[in-house]
């Protein structure tokens, strides 16, 4: 009997150290096998972020990847579970560590099952004075796989893989060539007492790509419109930005159904081999050359005995598509269509400046550098009529800029004198603007705005405009974005278009929207709980745009009128230094944190693009005005 005993305890003993190592092993063999595919240098996959939390065991941190390979699918069971091969062992780790989770979701694009719309995932600090609450959107197009590990000390593992595959078979080598692209994301933190750490979410997370740049283009009208509106985001956008036009063009190439003629075909490849040329990203080059392909595959020229490249991958992994993380603004990502002009520039530097850099001033685009040679500088720019330049020395004693437009007369500038000779409109900037600059540091509105009107028919309008619109009232904002106004589709008029469209979400009469944010004691709260049965001002600030003199009024309004609620929502990633603010300006009223500051939803439901913003809701829960500024929120309470 107490050998039985013995062996009985003996066999628990071993049963529950085994299932806690077990349960770390799959968690920590998933972590090894991300970290082998994402540092090994051989598939060139792009972190595109890595977010630490209060120590090196606390962080999100997502990868993008791309292959464009080919294959003979009439070969493979299961195509779509078909990866390239370095994908292959982090795939099938899903499948062997399984058994290991606590949570496992599976979907796949070919099948019928079920798509939750999105994950909510949520998770502390080792200190536990934070949460982390993000929204992970899911499209019906894609392959997800996410698993979820328990481990000790209450802390938890999660991966989220999802990905999509574009197949377009090749006649001339008799396989299929795809192209394979998405996301690996590992959180790692500890599970928040009051919240799940993954959930599924059901609300509409808004599209990352427009339907007209994915949907297929049945006529060439369509298809060379989409192409060249995409090929112009491709040019004014960032890294990610780039990767998804990217995307988007090599989706349209393949799922065009008609042939192209040849003067078709010519078009096409005169839009998309200009961004080859023009991008240093090996792995951008060749999905963009893979699209060029996809057009010649569409001609009446295509035969079977051209010569092509021959069997195997063609890496591409250096992408990092931008869907989940970029949204493309077609509608209110603004660009230059002005006819093309070309101009001599030349001028005077500093004797110890080497270079002059370029960039146009509105979409912050770098455009290159030109020499200087004992102190002078000489080249020729060509680009769309008004385009806005800012141009600069770097790395001397004594950094000098100056900005002008571009048109059709040739420029003289002296950078040591800040002088400027040219056209009638790049006098008319040089001289203006100085004073311009001096009524701004004055805060000068009336005599700005008599700039603005007496210039209205000249560039000089829009740049004021650009530099002051969050000061100016909504009323006068909308006249400058109407057809009446030359410039309201510049580019420099992007950010008072976004501003403006932004400020109509929050209008009055709108309901107020709802949002998860944090208390003082890092517990969640719905801002519905706030805003129901009496009136609430609404504040939005962040540790670096705020106004000492709006929160001393708040601190009247909050004396004079008890019965006004006002809430303080923080938009800002950084709680000790929030509770340390909220002390400091003695903000003595509710103060609620949002979670991943400008990345949380309540950005987008309130259409907040400047800080600091006040919103006022009526008893019924609809919002009564949206003051743009000090003068308008007394101007309310008058």
């Amino acid at each position: 009997m107490k050998n039985n005993l013995f062996f009985v305890l003996l066999l628990v003993c071993l049963l529950f150290p085994f299932s806690t190592v077990k349960a770390q092993s799959g968690s920590q063999k998933m972590h090894d096998l991300l970290t082998a595919f994402s540092t090994s240098g051989e598939h060139h996959v792009q972190p595109t972020k890595v977010y630490p939390g209060d120590s090196n065991k606390d962080y999100w941190r997502s990868f993008s990847f791309a292959e464009v390979w080919t294959t003979d699918l009439s070969q493979v069971s299961d195509p779509a579970k078909l990866f390239p091969l370095h994908l292959t062992a982090f795939f099938r780790g899903f499948q062997d560590y399984a058994g290991e989770a606590v949570e496992v979701y599976c979907h796949d694009a070919k099948e019928n099952d079920p798509l939750v719309q999105a994950f909510k995932i949520s998770y502390s600090g080792k200190e536990r004075n934070w949460v982390n609450s993000r929204e992970y959107p899911l499209k019906p197009e894609e392959n997800v796989r996410l698993i979820l590990f328990e481990e000790p000390n209450n802390q938890r593992r999660l991966f989220i893989m999802t990905w999509e595959q574009t197949v377009v078979h090749d006649s001339i080598i008799n396989t299929d060539q795809i192209v394979t692209h998405g996301t690996i994301d590992e959180y790692h933190g500890y599970k928040p007492t009051n919240a799940p750490f993954v959930a599924p979410y059901q609300q509409r997370i808004e599209k990352k790509l427009p339907e007209m740049a994915v949907q297929q283009a049945q006529t060439y009208d369509e298809l060379i419109a989409k192409v060249k509106r995409t090929c112009d985001i491709f040019k004014h956008e960032g890294w990610n930005g780039r990767n998804a036009a990217a995307v988007v063009l090599h989706k349209l190439s393949a799922n065009y159904p008609e042939k192209l003629t040849q003067e078709q075909y010519s078009e096409l490849i005169n839009c998309v081999q200009p961004l080859i040329d023009e991008t240093n990203q090996k792995g951008l080059q060749q999905l963009l050359a893979f699209t060029c392909y996809s057009f010649y595959q569409k001609t009446h020229n295509f035969e079977p005995n051209d010569s092509v490249h021959s069997e195997g991958y063609v890496n591409s992994g250096e992408i990092s598509f931008g869907q989940k993380t970029k949204m493309l603004h077609f509608s209110t990502l603004m660009m230059n269509t002005g006819k093309p002009m070309t101009m001599k520039v030349k001028g005077v530097a500093p004797a110890d400046a080497k270079t002059v850099h370029l960039s146009r001033y509105a979409q912050h685009e770098d455009l290159g550098e030109y020499p200087v040679k004992n102190g002078r500088f000489d080249f020729t720019l060509t680009l769309p009529k008004d385009e806005m330049v800012l141009l600069y020395t770097k790395g001397c004693e004594k950094e000098k800029q100056t900005q002008f437009a571009v048109d059709d007369k040739d420029l003289t500038i002296n950078l040591l004198k800040g002088t400027l000779k040219g056209s009638r409109q790049n006098q008319l900037l040089a001289d203006s603007l100085p004073r311009f600059w001096d009524l701004k540091r004055n805060w000068k509105m009336d005599s700005i705005m008599q700039m603005v009107r007496a210039n209205r028919d000249h560039l000089l309008s829009a740049y004021i405009i650009r530099q002051v619109y969050g000061e100016l009232p909504i009323n006068v904002l909308r006249s400058y974005l109407s057809e009446q106004y030359a410039y309201n589709q510049h580019p420099l008029m992007a950010p008072v278009r976004q501003y403006v469209e932004g400020w109509e979400k929050r209008s009055p009469g709108k309901p107020c929207p709802d949002a998860e944010l944090l208390d003082k004691d890092n517990v969640l709260h719905q801002l519905k709980e706030y805003t129901a049965g009496k009136p609430v001002l609404l504040h939005f600030w962040d540790n670096n745009n705020y106004s000492t003199k709006q929160i001393e009024y708040l601190r009247e309004l909050h004396k004079k009128h008890p019965e006004l609620k006002i809430i303080s929502i923080a938009i800002n990633q950084y709680p000790k230094l929030w509770r340390e603010n909220i002390e400091k300006y003695q903000m003595n009223w509710t103060n609620l944190l949002a979670p991943n500051g400008w990345d949380n939803p309540i950005i987008q439901s309130f259409g907040l693009c400047s800080l600091p913003e006040s919103v006022l809701v009526g008893v019924d829960g609809s919002i009564v005005d949206a003051p743009i500024n000090l003068d308008e929120l007394k101007q309310v309470f008058k």
